[in-house]
């Protein structure tokens, strides 16, 4: 009205979204932007975010199948049992994070083909361990190997989202396979006092 026409919204955004970014500026481009991550790149964190999950899904069988191995020890079985819950509750929010692509990414530096290679090396130890029945001590030293190589991929650092309820999402799951290792050490030193 007073002769001037309203401003087009650039597209994508709607006038009052504009006008928000006009004010604000550029800076907060990545909080309101929809995200354009290249295909490529897009590819990239989906076989990262995949390999993660895989490899949650793998830990949460390799303790299953312990528990089954050491269930006359009711301890371990128990610490077995409570962390494959765990593991399987992180490869379901993973699957979350994979439901928020492309839209909440921003970035990714895991190296993939890392990632895989040590979903495969979980998988591998499954295998082995179900043709032959590990001592609680291997068994430990195998899952704080896992989880430690895991926890040094610093995901929660390499895997940058728009969203901040996906980043605390992720923060949370990295926390969590930290007190994995704390929990299991503690087992080892346990283990290790008991059986001299």
């Amino acid at each position: 009205m007073h002769g001037t026409a309203p401003r087009p919204a650039a597209p994508g955004f709607s006038a009052t979204v504009r006008e928000l970014f006009l004010a604000l500026g550029p800076q907060i481009h990545r909080a309101i932007a929809p995200a354009c991550m290249p295909c490529e790149a897009a590819d990239d964190v989906l076989r990262v975010l995949r390999a993660c999950r895989a490899i949650e899904l793998a830990m949460a069988g390799l303790y299953e199948a312990l528990a089954e191995i050491h269930q006359r020890d009711p301890s371990m079985a128990a610490l077995w049992r409570k962390t494959a819950r765990e593991e399987t509750n992180h490869a379901a929010q993973f699957s979350l994070l994979l439901e928020a692509i492309p839209e909440t990414i921003q970035e990714s530096a895991l190296d993939a083909q890392a990632l895989e290679n040590l979903h495969q090396a979980v998988e591998n130890t499954v295998e082995e361990y179900r043709l032959r029945s590990p001592s609680v001590r291997e068994a430990l030293v195998a899952a704080i190997d896992f989880e430690e190589a895991m926890d040094k991929t610093h995901a929660h650092q390499a895997l940058v989202f728009s969203d901040p309820r996906c980043q605390r999402m992720l923060v949370a799951m990295m926390a969590a396979d930290s007190g994995h290792i704390t929990r299991l050490r503690a087992a080892l030193h346990r283990v290790a006092l008991s059986r001299p």
